[in-house]
């Protein structure tokens, strides 16, 4: 298999190995391309909840002869933490750009959002952690 940055498995755009028409790549492992900014996608937990939805439809389109859907990933948003209650961020919304967020208000935000992808993680793996 071909890699590229940091040993990630260069995809296709349907996030199959590239010469590998049945075998597929997400998240940390895969090194996609977004095809808006012809730059690597990051490998953050965003792109890789969306990765593997869109894996399970195209396997499935594979195995039914169905369309395969391209990957086409969306940016939410991104936080970073300063301190114990500090963080800095941006969440994309419906109708603006983007809205930036420092501060406590950060920082509860960036909890948030780190709650919602643990949700999502369990909800789609049918398995319930107990921490």
């Amino acid at each position: 298999m071909n890699t590229g940055q940091l040993g990630r498995i260069i995809v296709d755009e349907f996030l199959r190995a590239e010469n590998h028409p049945f075998i597929y790549a997400i998240g940390d492992n895969a090194l996609a391309i977004n095809p808006s900014t012809k730059e690597p996608v990051p490998a953050a937990a965003q792109f890789a909840l969306q990765q593997g939805r869109l894996v399970a439809y195209n396997v499935y389109a594979d195995i039914f002869r169905g369309m395969r859907k391209p990957y086409h990933p969306k940016v939410l948003g991104e936080f970073v933490s300063l301190g114990r209650h500090f963080a800095v961020g941006w969440l994309a919304l419906p109708f603006l750009k983007k809205i930036t967020f420092v501060g406590f208000l950060g920082s509860l935000l960036k909890t948030a959002v780190q709650e919602k992808h643990i949700f999502l993680l369990r909800k789609e793996s049918g398995k319930w952690i107990t921490s």
